[in-house]
């Protein structure tokens, strides 16, 4: 990424920022550096031809986004924005071919004590959200993240949920199963959390421990 003062320079950069928008550059950036992706594009579908003529302009030096901001109808160049809202724009209009190396299937459900199936739905997913938190010396470990996503939570107590088979609130167990794995999984770092005594954001600065293998269900994940 780089800004408009920076275009006289011979040396390639990357995308230039058309103002702030370099969330949408830091999305444009991983989709061009994902293996394939480029590959399974729709030549005659007008957003995945654009995305394809801007990889193919990057692959020759720095180049703008003009063309996918109207393409993809974002509006305001001059506002910034959250890069995972922008990955999820981005992936629901191009090809269902090209999106789905992103696409993961995950299952919610909520069992009572009795067995009973209180609640059970089934979610597609294009990143999985890990908030830093359960920090071990000031860093925080995708291990133990995703643990945190996987591990069951319990309602009891004042936090029992009701039954319809059972006719009353009930312990009850919540947890969540990955499905479908994607060919790419995506990880998103919740850096910014919300302060609610100064009611503002605040970042995160922590290191983050990430394998380069991860192990899910018995079912081995390879970070690209």
């Amino acid at each position: 990424m780089m800004s408009n003062s920076n275009k006289e320079r011979k040396t390639p950069y990357g995308l230039y920022n058309q103002g702030m928008t370099c969330y949408l550059n830091s999305v444009l950036q991983l989709l061009f550096m994902t293996p394939h992706f480029g590959e399974r594009l729709d030549p005659n579908k007008r957003t995945d031809q654009e995305l394809k003529t801007l990889f193919e302009n990057l692959k020759k030096g720095s180049c703008g986004t003009e063309s996918i901001t109207k393409s993809f109808q974002i509006q305001d160049v001059h506002k910034q924005h959250d890069v995972t809202e922008y990955l999820d724009l981005i992936l629901n209009r191009i090809s269902q071919r090209a999106s789905k190396i992103f696409c993961g299937m995950m299952s919610y459900s909520t069992i009572c004590c009795q067995g009973h199936s209180i609640n059970e739905e089934t979610k597609t997913f294009w990143t999985l959200p890990l908030p830093l938190k359960n920090q071990i010396n000031g860093v925080f470990t995708v291990n133990g993240g995703l643990d945190r996503i996987f591990t069951t939570q319990k309602f009891t107590g004042e936090r029992k949920v009701y039954c319809k088979d059972c006719g009353r609130n009930t312990d009850a167990d919540y947890k969540c199963e990955t499905k479908d794995f994607p060919q790419v999984l995506v990880l998103l770092l919740k850096r910014f959390e919300f302060d609610h005594n100064t009611s503002s954001y605040f970042k995160s600065n922590c290191a983050v421990d990430i394998p380069t293998t991860l192990s899910m269900k018995a079912s081995p994940l390879r970070l690209p």
